[in-house]
């Protein structure tokens, strides 16, 4: 007479599916709670700091949790189920974080509640699905291949917008004629559409960092002239108290000096076409004379190529 098997029979491949998308669903909504105090307004470096540093432990430890969940509630594979919908869920909610971050222009928020609920939710039923034995290997690769191009559609329509948006800045503050200067062991950096004078005035704003060493950084400034006066608008680069310019449009020589007479900053501006071109830096890096050699070596350039940088 054969003995009765103990074994329980395996939980069937939908039960599973189900399970592991309820799993999905709660650790979704559970991380977005982990993560939205990371967005909020925070004082001092080490709360700025702890919120990420609580956030990144609270999600290893949900890693943790779901795996003993997965095991307890007898869903078959636990650890690879677990694995690739982390994976796919973290992937898909970056993404849509960083589209909705870049279409809305704000930065540092997160997507809806709901829709890490259920984005946790799908990759977590995917996950269990195509990991079940028999499925064929278009059942297992087109879900991956799937997320896989949405990630990266995402990614490069943000990148893609991130740029026009960059171009339009640049567009927006007018300057006919983009040069920049050559400075001797320096190389440009980064280049940004910001504003001077309180706002009054618009700007682009090169930054240079010297190729070896610590020497003190560059500024270039790229003002759009429109019949004004050169030299009010070159001394908008830096707002202290002493402020000197003398020259013509040709080759001007910038002073700013502070409440005691220290100066603190030279620098030289030149009128190129209808571009007020100014360079600034501490008075031991370079002299005047030398910051306008830089800026008769301008090159021709765009705002392509800023917008690039």
């Amino acid at each position: 007479m054969e003995r009765a098997s103990t074994e329980q029979p395996a939980p069937r491949a939908g039960r599973g599916t189900v399970v592991s998308a309820l799993v999905g669903a709660i650790l979704g909504g559970l991380l977005w709670l982990a993560w939205q105090p990371t967005t909020q307004e925070c004082n001092g470096i080490g709360e700025c700091l702890g919120r990420p540093i609580g956030a990144l432990i609270l999600t290893v430890l949900a890693l943790v949790l779901t795996l003993l969940a997965l095991r307890l509630l007898r869903v078959r594979p636990v650890f690879v189920t677990t694995v690739l919908g982390f994976a796919g869920g973290a992937a898909l909610i970056v993404t849509l974080v960083t589209v909705l971050n870049v279409r809305g222009g704000v930065h540092d928020e997160l997507a809806p509640w709901w829709t890490w609920v259920l984005i946790g939710a799908v990759a977590g039923a995917l996950a269990h699905w195509i990991n079940q034995p028999g499925r064929s290997w278009p059942g297992r690769v087109v879900p991956i291949v799937v997320v896989i191009g949405l990630v990266f559609a995402g990614f490069t329509w943000a990148d893609s917008e991130r740029a026009a948006q960059r171009l339009a800045r640049f567009e927006a503050v007018g300057v006919e004629q983009v040069v920049l200067p050559e400075v001797p062991g320096y190389h440009l950096s980064s280049a940004w559409a910001s504003q001077r004078a309180e706002g009054s005035v618009d700007v682009i704003t090169l930054n240079y960092y010297a190729d070896e060493g610590v020497a003190q950084s560059v500024t270039g400034l790229l003002i759009p002239l429109e019949d004004r006066d050169p030299c009010e608008l070159a001394l908008v680069a830096e707002s202290l108290t002493d402020r000197e310019c003398v020259g013509g449009p040709d080759a001007m020589q910038l002073r700013w000096s502070g409440v005691d007479g220290q100066v603190f900053y030279v620098g030289a501006g030149q009128v190129v076409g209808g571009t007020l071109v100014v360079l600034t830096t501490d008075p031991e890096t370079f002299d005047a004379a030398e910051l306008h050699a830089a800026i008769d070596a301008a090159t021709p350039s765009s705002l392509e190529e800023l917008r690039d940088l």
